[in-house]
């Protein structure tokens, strides 16, 4: 910094002085924040209960592979958090509304394409809280944040999930990709809310390919993307075994079914001490991930 800016920030510093608090203003702060710290929405499966959840004011990075059922977990957690009794938009640019709705249908009933009397009940019961972006293209990163704030300010989303970053032609210029993640962190912090940001890792190099559990540092873009969220959870699919389980090759002595199907891998959480991992296994019936390998999954009853 040259004499002249210093002398310049001299001038002006009292600018600042109302951005300058003591311990008391904190201390006054300090409840809120603890609850904030321990609000939020829980995951669909409860021994992610106390480990991690999503919370207000938070920017959550999710990805993985291509194909590793990255939206179908987010779609997981979206209709749980409709369940919970929040609101919740989702953007996804790469499949038709109407899809989403299909996926619902399939968390509630655990099984593919319930008939449709059923889905109406499924309807009646999701349709105050579950708010669609209805495109299916690449949108410009100022219809997102407009999207984004018309969500949290008019339709009080405290979940937002937007499927995915490269949909939002945020991730072609590494300057772009920055700003757009520090705009939807301000937004999320400006309204309370939660946004889940999924996109994808780089497919890795190497003669293991696959078999390695993506990290915080793998997304495909900035490492700013990894610093700015405030957790970040990677997916993994074992293709290996899943290829096992649809060919019938159970039986082979390499089949462990108490090996997880997927794995999220909690790699970074700035309002909670818990990283690690947790395993799910696939429903027989359904695209739901179960708690265990007994792939237990009760459907929804609606009256």
């Amino acid at each position: 910094m040259k004499d002249k800016e210093i002398r310049l920030a001299e001038e002006t510093c009292d600018l600042q002085l109302k951005n300058i608090v003591n311990a008391d203003a904190l201390y006054q702060r300090l409840e809120s924040h603890r609850k904030v710290k321990h609000d939020g929405i829980k995951l669909p499966w409860n021994k992610a209960d106390g480990r991690i959840m999503l919370r207000p004011k938070e920017l959550v990075l999710m990805g993985g592979y291509s194909g590793h059922f990255k939206s179908t977990i987010a779609a997981q957690i979206a209709f749980n958090a409709v369940e919970q009794g929040n609101h919740v938009g989702i953007a996804s640019l790469e499949l038709p509304a109407e899809e989403i709705m299909e996926q619902f249908g399939e968390f509630a009933a655990n099984r593919e394409m319930p008939p449709m009397p059923y889905m109406e009940k499924v309807k009646t019961s999701v349709n105050p809280y579950l708010h669609i972006y209805d495109v299916v293209d690449v949108i410009s990163p100022e219809i997102a944040l407009q999207m984004v704030i018309a969500l949290v300010a008019e339709k009080k989303c405290k979940l937002i999930i937007l499927d995915a970053l490269m949909m939002m032609n945020a991730s072609n210029d590494l300057n772009e990709e920055q700003k757009f993640s520090q705009r939807l962190a301000a937004i999320a912090k400006r309204y309370d809310t939660c946004i889940l940001l999924v996109h994808h890792v780089r497919k890795p190099d190497g003669v293991n390919g696959e078999k390695k559990i993506p990290g915080k540092y793998e997304f495909i873009g900035t490492s700013h993307l990894a610093n700015i969220s405030s957790t970040i959870i990677t997916i993994w699919h074992d293709k290996e075994k899943a290829y096992q389980r649809n060919t019938g090759n159970t039986d082979d002595d390499s089949f462990d079914d108490s090996k997880p199907d997927l794995i999220l891998f909690i790699c970074k959480q700035r309002n909670n001490k818990f990283e690690g991992k947790l395993g799910l296994w696939q429903s027989n019936r359904s695209r739901v991930f179960c708690e265990t390998h007994h792939r237990n999954y009760t459907p929804r009853i609606y009256q």
